[in-house]
């Protein structure tokens, strides 16, 4: 159950000291630590409590008649998915939120040791600790799995978004107000071994390098698991815009410059480009004075180009326009009756 905020004032949350090249690395990810999650407050009795660790830590009542083994602790993440995906196995992106198992951080956290580990799950060390490298600024929640086919047994009951950087520590899970649930005065205070462990595998895979190459950008080399890159897409060709990003691990697919957090393989990035559609003469009026008068529509703070012609073949260019926000420009010039004929169009620069 929730603490009890009448009975026991809640402490500012520790937060650990990063050195600075440490915090540019957290700039999208997060670390959830926990000591023992199988101590929980002696109230809180509303899900399983006795739990242990096949091997390691456990926490049971005396006497109790079902137990409960737990192997991992099950992160899921908010993902805007589609509930149907057009007869392929690729789940598309759509407006809805489903809780999909976390996949953004997967590459940087310790694999598990046990077969059949459920996906997005953290191994529990022996001493019932755990730490994750979590997707910062997407919201996340949780569950203790069993060895029963990963069986849920324990549910955290609320969405948490981390902060980028943020290291958020507990002692255990829900947290405890006076005794847990075997009568032991206080929170846990083992050092956590799955912490050392993840850092450990972090600096270790680090030192690596892959290979990245940014096709139609900026950004290709080789660095290590973990290292955040920037991305910056070509210059988009006459005509074209850019589209989006193809690849896993683009921070903003949609944006022409994006982060990129390097995964533990090699990879490809692809800047994809589409067609504007070509911009349309609205209207064309002939004013006083033999003034030449064009209304242009077509994509809102885009540059034309007015370009002119006397046989159709060689065109050169008037001037250069951007249109409104509401993609409409104007055009005017004086049509000299003494000077061969002209014609006129509005293309992309």
């Amino acid at each position: 159950m929730p603490r009890d905020l009448a009975e026991t004032p809640i402490a500012a949350p520790r937060r650990p000291h990063l050195a600075p090249d440490f915090i540019k690395w957290f700039q999208e990810i997060s670390i959830g630590d926990s000591r023992n999650v199988t101590a929980r407050d002696a109230g809180d009795k509303q899900q399983p409590f006795n739990l242990k660790i096949p091997g390691g830590a456990s926490s049971i009542v005396p006497g109790s008649h079902t137990n409960y083994d737990i192997t991992h602790l099950q992160f899921l993440q908010a993902d805007y998915l589609r509930g149907y995906n057009f007869g392929t196995t690729n789940i598309q992106p759509g407006r809805r939120v489903l809780a999909t198992p976390m996949h953004d951080t997967t590459s940087f956290n310790l694999p598990s040791t046990v077969p059949n580990a459920p996906p997005g799950g953290t191994e529990l060390m022996p001493d019932g600790s755990q730490a994750t490298f979590i997707p910062a600024g997407r919201a996340v929640t949780w569950q203790l799995t069993g060895t029963n086919n990963n069986l849920s047994i324990v549910k955290e009951r609320y969405w948490i978004t981390f902060r980028p950087g943020e290291i958020r520590t507990c002692a255990n899970c829900h947290g405890i107000n006076d005794k847990d649930q075997m009568g032991r005065s206080g929170a846990p205070t083992n050092a956590p071994l799955a912490l050392r462990q993840l850092l450990r595998y972090w600096k270790t895979n680090a030192i690596t390098t892959y290979q990245v190459v940014v096709d139609q950008g900026a950004g290709s080399g080789n660095f290590g698991a973990g290292s955040i890159l920037n991305f910056t897409a070509n210059p988009p060709p006459s005509g074209k815009a850019f589209s989006q990003w193809i690849g896993a691990g683009v921070s903003s697919p949609s944006s022409s410059s994006t982060l990129f957090i390097m995964p533990g393989s090699n990879v490809v990035v692809t800047a994809t480009y589409t067609n504007l559609p070509a911009p349309k003469i609205s209207s064309v009026q002939l004013g006083n004075s033999n003034q030449l008068q064009v209304t242009v529509q077509g994509i809102a703070q885009q540059a034309y180009v007015v370009q002119s012609s006397i046989d159709l073949a060689t065109w050169s260019n008037v001037v250069t326009n951007i249109t409104d926000s509401n993609g409409m420009t104007f055009y005017s010039t004086v049509l000299d009756p003494a000077l061969p004929k002209r014609f006129f169009r509005i293309t992309f620069p």
